[in-house]
């Protein structure tokens, strides 16, 4: 009985671990929308809008991406996503100073025409509190690259930025840069070129597919007030759970 009892607890602990964080970035992820955002006038002719899908494990497959499908899961909508520890290692890789929390977004892609050229947008509609800044100038929007290592990308204050590796914020259809209210509506938009470092598509993969892959995570750090999203350490915490269980397990099965 005793022995049942703690192999399940240690179960139970990895379990729980893992179920915490899924559930935190999941509900926060539902508030994130795909959307083909409204570029304003002075945007790049080579930067292409568009609405960018989310991806399951299953339409992923094993040969679209750079990332190993053992270092990817799927959140509570169903989406791949990267597990904490590989997210976490790459914010913590790209953000300096402390991290207080963050939102892992789903991986996402399209096809698109140009290929060679082109730049595509992915855009979210969200409301102020998931974007954890208090202006353009704050908002930290992470590259999670398949090898754990993480980038910023660079702050878009103008169309004429509209380039391979930055973000911006729109708001009727013009970046936002005033102040960001909590309950208010945004729009966040990121831009990746197809054969830039950013783009996460396996070079290998069949044309017939998505041309343009990217898992990015939006950060908080200091000590401003969270809108939701994931602790950092969640990722430390499931290693940890699941280290412990077999320890408990061999020790449950000596007595």
């Amino acid at each position: 009985m005793k022995r049942n009892l703690l192999t399940a607890l240690a179960i139970f602990a990895a379990a729980a671990a893992l179920t915490a964080f899924m559930a935190g970035n999941a509900a926060a992820q539902q508030a994130f929308t795909p959307v083909s955002p409204t570029l304003p006038a002075g945007t790049p002719a080579n930067v292409d809008s568009v609405k960018v899908s989310q991806l399951t494990l299953d339409a992923l497959g094993s040969n679209w991406s750079l990332f190993k499908l053992a270092d990817l899961t799927s959140d509570d909508n169903g989406y791949a996503i990267p597990k904490p520890e590989l997210a976490e290692k790459a914010i913590k890789s790209a953000v300096a100073g402390s991290v207080k929390s963050y939102i892992a977004l789903p991986i996402a892609g399209e096809i698109f025409t140009a290929y060679d050229t082109d730049t595509m947008t992915f855009a979210y509609n969200v409301t102020g509190d998931k974007l954890f800044c208090d202006s353009l100038s704050g908002l930290k929007a992470v590259k999670i690259f398949a090898d754990g290592s993480g980038a910023l990308f660079k702050t878009a204050t103008k169309p004429e930025d509209f380039k391979d590796e930055y973000v911006t914020i729109l708001k009727d259809g013009a970046v936002y840069t005033g102040k960001i209210n909590p309950s208010e509506p945004y729009t966040i938009c990121a831009f990746i070129k197809a054969t830039g470092r950013f783009n996460m598509i396996n070079p290998a993969a069949p044309a017939a597919g998505p041309q343009v892959l990217d898992p990015m995570a939006v950060v908080e750090t200091g000590s401003s007030s969270s809108g939701g999203g994931c602790q950092v350490g969640f990722g430390a915490l499931v290693l940890l759970a699941m280290a412990f269980a077999p320890a408990v397990m061999r020790k449950a099965r000596r007595r």
